[in-house]
């Protein structure tokens, strides 16, 4: 998944059709990005003051041997959510991925319902 990262800019918002929901269950998003070191000091800055809202974000993690390379996983009630909540941070980036995922148990009941059909 890094090569797509190496300087160029993309977005994409992956999503399957086994992802049909019944109920108001959290969506899951991994994104993956690299930090646009241009500006990071203003996006350091606006983090510290607390400008971006970062309530959506369960877990961020970075490379160790490219550290402006980030992973996060984010938590919120549909795309539509996440695209409002991504968007004020989307200016702090050079390359965007981003992939719907599921828990383990999601997974198991997904491959199991896609066997049974």
């Amino acid at each position: 998944m890094s090569a797509p990262l190496a300087g160029c800019r993309q977005y994409r918002l992956l999503a399957s059709p086994w992802l049909a929901r019944e109920s108001e269950t959290p969506v899951y998003f991994l994104v993956k990005v690299r930090v646009d070191l241009e500006k990071i000091a203003e996006f350091g800055a606006r983090l510290q003051r607390g400008e971006l809202d970062n309530s959506s974000i369960l877990h961020t993690f970075c490379l160790a041997d490219d550290p402006a390379v980030g992973l996060a996983v984010w938590e919120v009630e549909s795309a539509e959510a996440f695209e409002t909540r991504f968007a004020p941070w989307r200016p702090y980036y050079s390359a965007i991925e981003v992939s719907e995922v599921v828990t383990p148990t999601e997974a198991q009941r997904l491959l199991l319902q896609g066997m049974s059909e």
